[in-house]
């Protein structure tokens, strides 16, 4: 007699007895007629025939079983990169990123080097010949012993070269003494207080002329 067969046995007798009270059989008497007990003893004979009948009451349920399967899919050689020759591997370890190694120098070669270019600064009046210096405007005049004129037209702070006025000739006599410009005109005054003139036409001086 196995144990279910057992518990079956005596869960029926203790509903009997919870049931009827006394159970009697062959001369075996069991029970008791308190109603507080017969309750108890019904409760764990139902309990029993419970256990008793499990299987049949509630059918064993199977339990699901998982197979997982991975698929590793072998890497497709690239016919472009593909090689029978298995390539070497490096026993050089590698050093972390942050460890400073040694930096290569790049040298330059030909390296152009910029120099700014100045032009060179115009000078004016610094000839031993030079004897008369005014402004006619924007333009720095120089009269020399011989009678010939040049200017520079002066533009901000930057003397512009210097060029040659052409025409006539004046200041050049040795009794000449002061000279100046008025308006668009020479005029030069003499020891003896003579006044000439001569009108400037663009860079042209025109015949000279006596003021009365």
């Amino acid at each position: 007699m196995d144990l279910k067969t057992t518990l079956l046995t005596l869960g029926v007798i203790l509903i009997l007895v919870g049931l009827i009270g006394q159970v009697k059989a062959k001369e075996i008497e069991v029970g008791t007629k308190n109603p507080l007990a017969r309750l108890v003893l019904g409760l764990i004979g139902f309990a029993f025939v419970g256990v008793a009948l499990s299987d049949v009451i509630l059918p064993p349920t199977s339990t699901p079983t998982f197979t997982l399967t991975t698929e590793i899919k072998a890497p497709i050689p690239n016919p472009t990169t593909a090689t029978d020759t298995p390539l070497p591997l490096s026993l050089t370890p590698r050093l972390p990123m942050d460890t400073p190694t040694d930096t290569p120098t790049i040298s330059p070669t030909n390296t152009a080097t910029w120099m700014p270019t100045s032009q060179p600064r115009v000078k004016i009046g610094y000839n031993s010949i030079d004897r008369f210096m005014m402004t006619l405007g924007n333009t720095l005049v120089v009269v020399t012993q011989d009678g010939d004129v040049f200017g520079s037209e002066v533009v901000g702070h930057q003397l512009q070269p210097v060029f040659q006025f052409s025409g006539a000739k004046i200041g050049y006599n040795s009794i000449d003494r002061f000279m100046m410009t008025l308006g668009n005109t020479f005029v030069m005054v003499t020891q003896d207080g003579d006044v000439f003139g001569s009108d400037i036409v663009g860079n042209q001086l025109q015949p000279v002329f006596q003021f009365k």
